[in-house]
C-alpha cells in the first residue's frame, strides 16, 4: 500500500483484503497440482472432485481430534502442526490429504508471517552459529508514540479529499461582504483573520474576522443569500502530512533548534495517535528508518535498504572478509554479523529482536586455548572480558548519586 491517495493508506479493510488476495495467490500458483498426484501415486488418476474432497478432509480434520500421548482426546484447533506431526486423527487423512499439505507447507515457505517461514529463520541462525560462533541478543524497541519522524513520513496530497474538513453553515450576503454563521464551534479554531475558506459550490474566499458569536466575516462578496452550504477546512491528516510539515530542520547551524519551537510543532499526543492509527505504513517506513539509524551509528555496521540481497553482487554491505563492521565500530565492538527479526508487542509498535556476532576471543579461540590465558598471570583477559560485559551490559545509572537526590521526587511525579 505504498500510496499516497488517503482514501487507500486509511481504509481500515483494503489492506487485509489486499493480502488476502497475495496470500491467496501465492498458494495458487505456488505448486503445480501435477506433482502432488505423481508424489501420492503415479499410476492413479485424480479429478478435480478428488481435490476438491481431499481439501474438505483437512478442513473436517482441523476442526476434529487427536490422540494425545496418554490416550486423552484432544481438539486440533485448527493448527496444521498437528496435522503434519502424524498423530492419529480422528477423521483420519487421506493419502492426497497428506500430499497437499506437504506441497502447502512448501508453498507457505515463501510468505512472510507464516509459521514456515520461522523454520527457515532457525536453519539460517544455526548455520550463522556454525560459521561466527555464539551470538549477543540486543532488542531495539523505539516509541513510536513520540516520534515525530514517524509524523512527518505521513503523507497525504493537497487535493486528496480526506485532506479537507467538512462542516455545516448559512451563508449570506450583507453590504458587499459575506457572513458564515452556525458553525460548530469545535472547529472555530480552524479558521484565522487572513486565512481561506472553502464554501461548497460557491468558492474560495479570505476570512477577514471572526467575531464573538462564532460567525466568520468574508472579504469577497458571495452570490447568494441566507442559504445553507458545506463550509470546508484543511483536516488533520493534511495539516500534518504536507510536504513540508511538520519541518524536520528548523535551522542548518547545529544546535540551533530551539525546544520551544520544536514543541510548537509536535500535534498533541491524542492527535499523533490518531495519525499513525489512520496511516500505519507511515510507522513502517519510521520504523525501518530508525533501525537503519541505530545498526550504522550506535552498533558500527553497513547497512543499507536492500540488505541482505545488496550482498548478491560486487559493491554490497559486506568487505571481501565477510563483515559487516566498519573500522570503528560500535557500542558493542565490531559486529561481523547481525540477524535482526520484526515483530509486533502487545500495543502493535514494531520492535527488532537482534542477533549480533562481536569479534571477541570466543569466536577466535577455542575453550581450551581461553582456559590456558586465564590461567596465565601475565594475562589480563579476565579484566578485559569483565570490563566488556559492564560496557554492553551495565545496568546502573550513569550518576547514581543524582538519581538518589530526585528519585523520591520521580517516584511522586510518577502516574499510577
Amino acid at each position: 500500500m505504498q500510496r499516497a491517495e488517503g482514501q487507500f493508506r486509511r481504509d481500515l479493510t483494503l489492506p487485509f483484503a489486499l493480502w488476502n488476495l497475495c496470500f491467496r495467490t501465492t498458494i495458487n500458483i505456488g505448486h503445480n497440482m501435477f506433482a502432488v498426484k505423481n508424489a501420492v501415486s503415479s499410476a492413479q488418476n485424480y479429478t478435480a472432485t478428488d481435490f476438491r474432497n481431499a481439501a474438505e478432509n483437512i478442513c473436517q480434520c482441523l476442526a476434529g481430534k487427536y490422540t494425545a500421548s496418554d490416550g486423552r482426546k484432544l481438539n486440533v484447533n485448527g493448527d496444521l502442526r498437528k496435522l503434519r506431526a502424524g498423530l492419529q486423527l480422528t477423521p483420519a487423512l487421506s493419502s492426497l490429504s497428506k500430499q497437499m499439505l506437504s506441497s502447502l507447507r512448501a508453498t507457505c515457505r515463501k510468505i512472510e508471517g507464516t509459521q514456515e517461514t520461522r523454520g527457515i529463520m532457525r536453519q539460517e541462525l544455526k548455520a550463522y552459529q556454525v560459521a561466527k560462533g555464539k551470538p549477543m541478543m540486543i532488542t531495539v524497541s523505539p516509541s513510536e508514540r513520540h516520534n515525530l519522524l514517524m509524523i512527518r513520513l505521513s503523507r497525504v496530497r493537497a487535493s486528496d479529499p480526506l485532506s479537507r474538513k467538512r462542516m455545516s453553515g448559512t451563508v449570506s450576503t450583507q453590504t458587499g461582504t459575506a457572513t458564515i454563521t452556525g458553525i460548530d464551534t469545535a472547529f472555530t479554531s480552524e479558521f484565522s483573520a487572513g486565512g481561506t475558506i472553502d464554501i461548497d459550490k460557491v468558492g474560495k474566499f479570505s476570512v477577514q474576522s471572526i467575531t464573538s458569536d462564532y460567525s466568520l466575516t468574508l472579504t469577497d462578496s458571495v452570490k447568494s443569500s441566507a442559504v445553507d452550504v458545506n463550509v470546508y477546512t484543511t483536516s488533520d491528516c493534511a495539516k500534518w502530512g504536507g510536504r513540508d510539515s511538520p519541518a524536520l530542520i528548523e535551522n542548518h547551524e547545529v544546535g540551533a533548534i530551539s525546544i520551544d519551537s520544536l514543541l510548537g510543532q509536535l500535534p498533541p499526543s491524542d492527535e499523533r495517535r490518531a495519525i499513525l492509527a489512520k496511516d500505519p505504513l507511515a510507522s513502517v517506513y519510521g520504523f525501518r528508518m530508525l533501525m537503519k539509524l541505530t545498526l550504522s551509528t550506535l552498533f558500527g555496521v553497513r547497512v543499507c535498504s536492500n540488505c541482505p540481497n545488496c550482498n548478491l553482487k560486487p559493491g554490497g554491505c559486506v568487505d571481501a572478509y565477510g563483515s559487516v563492521a566498519t573500522a570503528e565500530g560500535g557500542i558493542i565492538g565490531r559486529p561481523d554479523a547481525y540477524y535482526i527479526s520484526i515483530e509486533n508487542q502487545k500495543e502493535d509498535d514494531l520492535h527488532g529482536h537482534g542477533l549480533f556476532w562481536p569479534q571477541c576471543v570466543f569466536r577466535q579461540q577455542a575453550l581450551v586455548e581461553i582456559a590456558e590465558t586465564l590461567q596465565d598471570e601475565h594475562s589480563d583477559l579476565f579484566e578485559q572480558c569483565k570490563w566488556f560485559k559492564t560496557h554492553t551490559c551495565n545496568e546502573q545509572y550513569y550518576d547514581v548519586a543524582d538519581f538518589e537526590s530526585q528519585r523520591d521526587e520521580l517516584e511522586d511525579a510518577w502516574p499510577e
